[in-house]
């Protein structure tokens, strides 16, 4: 099966490293391989991109971006609505790569291509809005006025966990704003990209305004690509996902040349388990907050917070939840526990599963088998004491704390005593607990009695504190890949005076 879906997306052999929308080429750097977490199949072999393939790239998204700019904002939505219809047209294989590539049980993997779609649609109807503020002015005759243009080309570096979805919350909103877009894919996910661009390639070309380079991809390693692009001027704006790490680096050297940045790293997300709350309705929501995508997503449900009172029905009933977790044949529908993306993402899930049991943290697991491979991880709940500490780092994984807590002053306090605010949730049926926690939660993302992913597609999505900094897909989000211009525009007809200056008037 995993033949059929490289073949239909040319990848079994002729893997591309680079392209510019319209043009596929091989890359001139080192070999790479890509293998199945599910089974560590090898899925194909294909050369990265060099630095000067990357520069090449680079040097089509500009010449694209100088052209695509003077295109009307309405035809551009057009190439949009054609995005949309070609993803959906592909839906089910696209899917299916991510699964083969990264693990993602097939249903969720279906989800995201949806996602896709969704916001190709949003973002093609911005752009009767994409345009400024009228302001009053102090003066006769004078107006003021905000007049947004296009940036140019937007580097869109991704992370693994979405391989399809995060590149579609920039690059779509930047292509509606009149720029070009460059993709760095991540490294464990480089065939979901080729296929990806496959696709824009059938809609770019049923436009013939669209010039080559508007969309491109390059796969390559830091040294040859991620570092040559992150530091080259051409990109007023790099969009980054990934550890928290990684964009400090991207800030600082984006930062250096006065550049701009999007990034959505890390996350520690509490929610909140209230007395109040629909236990039946909360305890799925927090289960699947905490589950799918085995836990690799970084608004997933990290701590859970729950009131003395209830503590110990919730955590008896997670349990029985967790045991009657499916594990593998991920093909099939349902919640299904999956492989993480990679052995090393299992190795490091383990050390820290290690570490707690060193610390003595009370641990559950569940008693289902895993198959065969490297790549598959036991999920866990880590059982925490009322007064114990919040866990400071994000474990990337199946990995749930759950903390029974006292009072709401108390557990507030806990929700942001963490470094991190991408997404908190609360569970509650009191409008007076679920305002106060609105008022105090140090997040992006405040969910109520919902998953702590991220929001729907209108939503702006963005982190504060370690979480990153801006915000991608909707709200006003769609000004950070714009250049705005403050105009004032005299048009009285009275000359001023010459405050004691001769002008040599006739």
């Amino acid at each position: 099966m995993s033949e059929t879906v490289l073949n239909t997306f040319n990848l079994a052999t002729n893997a591309a490293a680079i392209s510019d929308g319209f043009t596929f080429s091989k890359g001139a750097a080192s070999e790479t391989t890509c293998t199945s977490p599910l089974d560590g199949a090898v899925l194909t072999k294909f050369n990265m991109a060099s630095e000067q393939q990357s520069q090449e790239i680079t040097e089509k998204a500009q010449a694209a971006f100088e052209k695509w700019k003077l295109i009307p904002a309405k035809k551009r939505a057009s190439l949009l609505d054609t995005i949309a219809k070609e993803i959906a047209a592909a839906k089910d294989d696209l899917a299916l790569l991510m699964t083969y590539e990264m693990g993602k049980p097939l249903w969720e993997a279906k989800a995201e291509v949806q996602n896709c779609i969704d916001t190709a649609h949003y973002a093609a109807t911005l752009w009767p809005n994409l345009g400024g503020q009228n302001y009053p002015s102090g003066r006769d005759n004078v107006e003021l006025y905000d007049k947004y243009h296009p940036l140019g080309p937007v580097l869109v570096i991704t992370a693994f966990n979405f391989p399809y979805a995060l590149w579609a919350w920039n690059a779509f909103v930047a292509i509606a704003c009149g720029n070009s877009v460059v993709w760095k894919p991540a490294p464990q996910t480089p065939l979901c990209a080729i296929a990806m661009m496959e696709i824009m390639h059938k809609a770019m070309k049923q436009h013939d305004d669209v010039p080559e380079g508007l969309m491109c991809h390059v796969i390559g390693d830091n040294d040859n690509v991620a570092i040559p692009l992150v530091n080259n001027n051409a990109y007023p704006l790099v969009s980054a996902t990934g550890s928290t790490k990684m964009g400090m680096a991207v800030s600082k050297s984006v930062g250096a040349r006065l550049g701009r940045t999007i990034l959505e790293l890390g996350g520690n997300a509490a929610g909140v388990f209230t007395p109040s709350a629909d236990i039946d309705q909360a305890l799925r929501i927090a289960y699947f907050s905490a589950t799918l995508n085995s836990g690799q997503r970084c608004t997933a449900l990290r701590r859970l917070m729950v009131h003395e009172s209830i503590a110990d029905e919730v955590i008896d009933r997670l349990k029985t939840a967790y045991n009657s977790w499916p594990v593998g044949d991920v093909m099939k529908d349902g919640h299904r526990l999956s492989s993480l993306v990679d052995d090393t993402a299992a190795g490091l899930f383990n050390k820290d599963i290690d570490a707690l049991e060193k610390d003595g943290v009370k641990l559950f697991r569940p008693n289902i088998k895993l198959p065969k491979g490297d790549a598959w991880v036991h999920p866990y709940m880590a059982i925490l004491d009322k007064d114990a500490p919040q866990p400071a780092e994000e474990t990337f994984g199946p990995l749930l704390y759950v903390q029974p807590y006292s009072t709401f002053e108390e557990v507030l306090e806990k929700t942001n005593a963490v470094d991190y605010g991408l997404s908190n949730g609360i569970f509650s049926n009191d409008l007076k607990e679920i305002q106060g926690f609105l008022n105090v939660a140090e997040s992006g993302c405040a969910m109520v009695n919902d998953n702590t992913g991220g929001p729907e597609v209108m939503l702006a999505f963005g982190g504060v504190k370690n979480s990153g900094l801006g915000s991608e897909k909707g709200g006003d989000s769609w000004k950070q890949y714009m250049r705005r211009q403050s105009v004032m525009m005299n048009h009285q007809k009275v000359v001023m005076g010459d405050l004691g200056i001769k002008f040599g008037d006739k």
